[in-house]
């Protein structure tokens, strides 16, 4: 084990054979996981679609979202560093001064965590804010402890895939929560309220995820007695403030217009727009998947100097994402409307707005892991102008969208700003990292000169 004491051994030469990606094997076990994981969603929606009226599923759809913006927001950009720090850390000093790094993430993630679900709770007393939740205030009370559970799951994901442990890391949330799930929703009668609803999938989660607190508590209690070097400290600490931003962003895009069509247009079309919304994102299985694995080799590579490795694994990910999203898309143009059905007959009319969604989705995939890649080059700062960006532009576009044409307007919206913000990903990619993320074709070596030399590398060097 290597120890901070020598410079020497923290800078030590590594065999560019020491990061070569592993993608055979973690891929098929994480993809084997998110093939469950793609049915699983898919049941555990419809699960809770056909156990609630159409309404209270919308109103479940406007928290649900809510829930994702703010429970990123709660994360406090830790379930991002731990990919980013800890595989560097471990590398350099040892696997003990990475979970004392670990266990500063944790304490961040508790008090963020802590405060953000308690003032969700305190939302239960302003009328305003339980009548847009569906006048009952026990959901915005158990919408924050979703909020806390969310979070710690999150976070906890993230640290074991950080560790290379993809089976711990995936399986409680992705296979086992939505099975109690599931399940619960079968045994129970029906129909389920929303405080039913939300209380339910709080609890399973938090059971299913509870070994892995276990496993990183214990960790983290093993090594207290390690010290994490002044200045890998000092870099997590400025690291924070910009990935906190960015990570907070990123879900805004994600989930804004489900948000906005509930406040524009009422609990029933949330429903419908939720509905198509979480089929369309099932294309996005595959980059997930490879995400899990390639995350902590890019930053091993990326940071070890080996480029072109790095473009290999991105590369590689574009491929395999592209390729299972095209597949995907193929099935919803045949039998989408089949797939809304299942949800609800009423959500039969959102049939254009998943193709909407599909098309935006696509073109995410072919763009391939640029956030991911941003992150883990530390480069912060673009990704986060970006995603303040195009988080305005969902909340703005979607909610014009919405009541201009209703729900296919903030389909519409939602597709633009996805594109619109994964071109200027692979730009800031390409002219910062000199890394092109789409598969299909790379632009000439001269071309975007102006954008490199008096924009791109000026500000966000």
């Amino acid at each position: 084990m290597a120890t901070f004491d020598s410079p020497n051994s923290a800078s030590r030469p590594e065999s560019s054979e020491r990061f070569r990606p592993k993608l055979g094997r973690s891929t098929i076990v994480t993809g084997g996981i998110r093939l469950g994981s793609i049915a699983l969603s898919f049941l555990f929606f419809v699960a809770l679609a056909r156990a609630t009226s159409a309404e209270t599923f919308g109103v479940f759809s406007f928290i649900f979202a809510m829930t994702m913006i703010l429970g990123y927001f709660a994360n406090i950009g830790q379930h991002v560093a731990i990919l980013r720090f800890w595989p560097a850390i471990e590398d350099r000093y040892g696997s003990a001064v990475a979970d004392k790094m670990l266990g500063t993430s944790m304490q961040l993630v508790a008090i963020g965590s802590s405060l953000t679900a308690l003032a969700v709770s305190a939302f239960g007393l302003n009328s305003y804010a339980v009548s847009a939740a569906g006048g009952d205030a026990k959901v915005l009370f158990l919408a924050g402890v979703l909020t806390l559970t969310f979070v710690l799951a999150e976070f906890a994901a993230g640290a074991l895939r950080a560790k290379g442990h993809i089976v711990a890391a995936l399986a409680p949330r992705d296979i086992i929560w939505r099975v109690l799930v599931i399940i619960s929703t079968l045994i129970l009668p029906g129909p389920l309220s929303a405080p039913q609803v939300l209380g339910l999938i709080s609890i399973l989660l938090a059971l299913a995820c509870m070994p892995q607190f276990i496993m990183l508590g214990r960790d983290v209690w093993r090594h207290r007695s390690a010290m994490l070097p002044a200045a890998e400290y000092e870099k997590l600490r400025k690291a924070t403030p910009v990935l906190w931003a960015s990570t907070s962003t990123t879900p805004v895009m994600e989930h804004a217009a489900t948000v906005v069509v509930g406040l524009a247009l009422g609990p029933t079309a949330a429903g419908a727009y939720f509905a198509a919304d979480r089929l369309a994102k099932l294309l996005l299985v595959a980059l997930t998947s490879v995400e899990q694995v390639v995350a902590p080799q890019i930053s091993r590579s990326y940071h070890a100097g080996d480029i072109e490795l790095t473009k290999k694994i991105v590369s590689n990910a574009s491929v395999i994402a592209f390729g299972v999203a095209i597949l995907g898309a193929i099935c919803y143009v045949t039998m989408g409307r089949f797939a809304l059905y299942i949800f609800d007959p009423s959500y039969i009319f959102a049939y254009p707005i998943l193709l909407t969604l599909v098309i935006g989705q696509l073109f995410n995939t072919l763009c391939g892991t640029n956030a991911m890649l941003l992150n883990m080059a530390g480069k912060e700062r673009p990704l986060l102008a970006i995603r303040i960006v195009g988080g305005g532009l969902a909340v703005g576009l979607g909610f014009v969208g919405a009541i201009t044409f209703g729900v296919w307007g903030a389909a519409v919206a939602s597709t633009i700003v996805l594109i619109g913000w994964n071109i200027s990903a692979v730009l800031v990619c390409r002219y910062t990292l000199g890394i092109w993320t789409i598969f299909l074709f790379e632009p000439p070596q001269g071309m975007g000169s102006w954008l490199r030399n008096n924009f791109v590398r000026k500000r966000w060097k």
